[in-house]
């Protein structure tokens, strides 16, 4: 009789050991010291988002926290699963950047019901569902104030349009200071066209191909992010009208910096997105400590412009300003050739075939050479301890390289 029970005790000790090991692994890792956040971004490809979550790594690793990070791709219900996914694997903390800001409001119901707090960032929660902590995102009023300013810097008078997205918070409040700077500081604009671009570049350039053919004589396009403004300058391209349309764009991509740089765009707001996923994580840290962070932290936002572009070079370098702006499409290039192609392309900063150009092209060394001369800003992401956003100037923003050889 014994010898029958004992493969049994066998058995039920190894699926002891099995259901032991399972529990540890999906247990919160909280309950070993170690706080984990859930982090879901909405399009996690995007480069103000790969760049916030890098802002958020550094930080929470300062912390010791442990961050999952997972990828909306646009789609509220694959958001709202993940929250729950979050709820079920007993997260301490959820942060989120809602694709749908309504919509999202009953997932952050149920991480309340779950005593799980919940942070959004870039993007808010309007409905009036569940509560969030803190909200923490670029002065998007403010931002689109500057935007303002750049197009009224750039066209006196005349009718420009806006590559809109209405449903995205963080782009009504871009438009509605964009709205408020040409109404008070240069009313002889007037706008003529708003339409929704999606936040996308094809339906970007489709749109403002409409808009060309609807207003021939528009002098001025405000694009809501970069992805809108580089797809209005694809159908003023193909348009042949470059230099005679004012394009202002929204977060100052390496890829908007190089065509402002060309003089085919003619400003950028500038966003500090890895700011933002820093003051996340220490909104988190302060809450996590019996703190009570503000209910809303606002990252100030700046302009960016040709003139930024000389303003960062070092005085021994300006001498090498007009090919850097002759080159200009060549600056993107030039840090393409830096990195490695692959990584590159995955993180969608280099088009596929991109090289540099002409001269620079001539061996690898030319082109780190040609790399060294531009701004680090436009190589490297913002340093984490950076407070607020403004124009670059050289003694804020050392050179990449300077004063090395290749």
């Amino acid at each position: 009789m014994k010898l029958l029970w004992r493969p049994l005790l066998v058995a039920l000790a190894l699926a002891a050991a099995a259901c032991s090991h399972s529990s540890q692994s999906t247990a919160s890792p909280s309950a070993h010291g170690v706080k984990h956040i859930g982090v879901s971004i909405q399009n996690r490809e995007a480069q103000f988002y790969e760049d916030m979550e890098a802002g958020m790594r550094r930080e929470a690793a300062k912390y010791h926290y442990s961050l999952d990070v997972v990828d909306a791709n646009r789609d509220n219900s694959v958001q709202q699963s993940q929250v729950e996914d979050f709820i079920s694997e007993h997260v301490d903390a959820i942060v989120l950047t809602p694709y749908d800001s309504q919509a999202i409001g009953s997932a952050i119901a149920e991480a309340n019901q779950a005593k799980i707090p919940v942070f959004t960032a870039d993007i808010a929660s309007t409905s009036k569902l569940g509560v969030v902590v803190a909200h923490v995102a670029s002065d998007n009023v403010q931002g689109g104030s500057e935007a303002g300013k750049l197009m009224c810097a750039a066209v006196k008078n005349g009718p420009v349009a806006i590559i809109d997205e209405p449903e995205v918070t963080s782009v009504q409040d871009r438009v509605r200071g964009f709205r408020m700077a040409i109404s008070q500081l240069c009313p002889s604009v007037t706008i003529v066209a708003d339409v929704d671009g999606g936040g996308q570049r094809d339906q970007a350039e489709s749109d403002m191909s409409d808009i060309l053919q609807s207003h021939r004589n528009l002098k001025g396009v405000f694009g809501i992010n970069d992805d809108s403004a580089l797809g209005a300058l694809t159908a003023v391209k193909a348009a042949g009208l470059v230099g005679r349309i004012a394009i202002v764009g929204y977060d100052a991509t390496p890829e908007a910096r190089a065509a402002i740089a060309a003089g085919e765009m003619y400003g950028d707001a500038v966003q500090y997105p890895e700011q933002i996923g820093k003051e996340t994580i220490d909104a988190i840290h302060e809450y996590f400590n019996g703190g009570h962070p503000p209910r809303i932290v606002k990252v100030n936002v700046g302009s960016y412009t040709g003139a930024s572009l000389k303003k960062s070079l070092h005085p021994a370098q300006r001498a090498f300003s007009p090919q850097i702006e002759e080159r200009g499409g060549s600056i993107l290039s030039a840090v393409c050739d830096r990195r490695s192609d692959d990584e590159m392309r995955r993180k969608r900063r280099c088009p596929s075939g991109l090289r540099p150009e002409g001269s620079f092209a001539a061996s690898p060394a030319r082109s780190q050479t040609f790399a060294s001369m531009l701004p680090r800003r436009l190589l490297a992401p913002e340093p984490s301890g950076r407070q607020t956003m403004g124009t670059w100037t050289s003694s804020e923003m050392p050179l990449a390289n300077a004063g090395k050889t290749p």
